[in-house]
């Protein structure tokens, strides 16, 4: 499981930082709002630096994926720290009624809904699945054979989830008809 952890968080932060540089490249961001500017715990002087920061250390999540080595169990809780960090900010904006687009993946047509708390939820379970299971972290037989048991429900429940729901992935990446 180590490689396809390594590789599915990698992507999914890489995904992630690639549409968000797009949309700062295409100037789409421009004059939109995004998740930090709803949050009333940062001051305006600290939302664009905050932004900046969170995009840093999506990049730094790819490259230590990338890399390898001893950085790998660091990089997995570095992602869960940035995940986690997403999905209390999501979770607030929604709790206070407030209906934004996160920019989770880039600037979307849709704005954000507990779809992307669920989603944050899984990958953060899913990340630590993977600490559990990484080469060098101390573990029980049992603890190993619940983390590839829990990788395999949540692989099912994850393949079932992506083809019954595929028309709507299709169209909401734009490749679909309305």
């Amino acid at each position: 499981m180590g490689y396809f952890g390594r590789y599915l968080i990698g992507l999914l932060f890489g995904y992630s930082i690639l549409r968000k540089m797009i949309d700062l490249l295409t100037r789409q961001s421009v004059g939109k709002s995004s998740l930090v500017d709803h949050l009333p715990i940062l001051g305006p002087a600290m939302r664009k630096p905050v932004q900046y920061v969170a995009m840093m250390g999506e990049l730094a999540v790819v490259l230590i994926m990338l890399m390898g080595g001893d950085l790998i169990i660091p990089g997995f809780y570095l992602s869960l720290l940035l995940l986690s960090g997403f999905t209390l900010a999501i979770y607030w904006i929604r709790k206070n009624g407030m209906v934004v687009d996160c920019g989770c993946f880039g600037h979307r047509k849709w704005k954000s809904n507990q779809y992307d708390i669920i989603r944050n939820l899984i990958f953060m379970t899913l990340t630590v699945i993977f600490i559990a299971d990484s080469p060098g972290v101390y573990q029980h037989p049992e603890v190993a054979n619940l983390a590839q048991l829990g990788m395999l429900v949540i692989t099912a429940i994850s393949l079932v989830l992506l083809i019954v729901h595929f028309r709507d992935i299709v169209e909401s990446i734009g490749g679909g008809t309305k």
